[in-house]
């Protein structure tokens, strides 16, 4: 081929390095690759530096592979929303259709059920903030009830929050969830959307809610200190250190208690302010910089420039 498209970790890119060059390829390499957290190990940063060119989602994503020894060009290039699916869609609809009450007051947790998400602190988090609240005030998670994470079932038992929680359904895995046109339907009940994730490259299901005019909860760390300033209620980063297990090292920033508790508290007694950071939130969600055409259009120019690069470097090295 002209040229080798990557999407991954740093950590998984890298160890492509030695097969490329076992193959004989001389062709160019481009790497599009979340960076979630700080401290990336530069065992896994040098070796791309083999590559013709590297994105990130996000400045953030940038700093952090230069400070890890990064030394070829990079582009910053977002990730986008299809705004033909992704809008806002009708509560009362989607809780009707669903079968919640109309009073309700929902808060929305969308991850994957895996250490870096951090939903036993949303689930933890949230039953502190609702245990003087009315059993209308209810958490919603989609995803998977078991997966690299936590069992769910009998975490909201531990917290006492088994009679509020709502979830999409019992079966959902990792690898297979629902059919992607009913997704908006498991969204558009929510009041508030809310994450404790340590670390994110992007955070699609934040930026598809925000898509939706949902207001959201995020940490104001990694991706999402950067690309939705100005459309999210921030919470605080607690000081205690956390680093990823598996020999990854990132550091990851803890969601503070206190901050997510007065966050949740602002939502549910503050209708206009609920209402005016979704509007933000959607205006800033659906810009055209995230139609994904416009990206298209982006890594066509990196891949242009990434095959004019290496033969230059080529027609040098010759």
């Amino acid at each position: 081929p002209d040229l080798i498209f990557l999407i991954n970790d740093p950590w998984v890119a890298s160890s492509y390095v030695p097969l490329i060059e076992k193959a004989g390829y001389k062709g160019a390499v481009v790497l599009y690759t979340p960076i979630d957290g700080t401290n990336v190990m530069s065992a896994y940063i040098t070796p791309i530096n083999a590559f013709t060119h590297v994105v990130a989602y996000t400045q953030f994503g940038v700093d952090q592979l230069v400070a890890g020894g990064l030394e070829v060009p990079t582009s910053i290039i977002p990730h986008g929303v299809n705004t033909k699916l992704w809008k806002p869609t009708s509560k009362y609809e989607a809780r009707d259709k669903q079968g919640f009450g109309q009073d309700w007051f929902i808060v929305n947790v969308t991850a994957r059920n895996q250490i870096r998400k951090r939903l036993d602190l949303a689930f933890y988090y949230f039953s502190e903030w609702a245990k003087d609240k009315p059993d209308t005030v209810r958490l919603h998670y989609h995803g998977a009830m078991e997966d690299s994470g936590w069992n769910l079932f009998q975490l909201a038992d531990a917290f006492n929050i088994k009679d509020r929680l709502i979830i999409s359904a019992p079966n959902i895995t990792a690898q297979n969830g629902i059919p992607l046109e009913l997704m908006p339907y498991f969204y558009a009940p929510a009041d508030v959307g809310f994450t404790t994730t340590m670390g994110e490259g992007w955070d699609m299901p934040a930026h598809e809610r925000m898509a939706m005019k949902i207001a959201m909860i995020v940490p104001r760390h990694s991706a999402l200190a950067e690309w939705p300033n100005g459309g999210v209620h921030y919470i605080d980063i607690s000081p205690i250190p956390y680093f990823n297990i598996g020999s990854l090292n990132t550091r990851g920033g803890i969601p503070d208690m206190e901050s997510s508790i007065a966050a949740l508290e602002k939502m549910y007694v503050d209708e206009e302010y609920r209402n005016t950071i979704a509007e933000k939130g959607y205006a800033l969600a659906t810009q055209p910089k995230y139609n994904w055409r416009n990206i298209a259009m982006q890594f066509n120019s990196v891949f242009i420039k990434a095959i004019n690069d290496n033969a230059g470097k080529q027609h040098v090295s010759e």
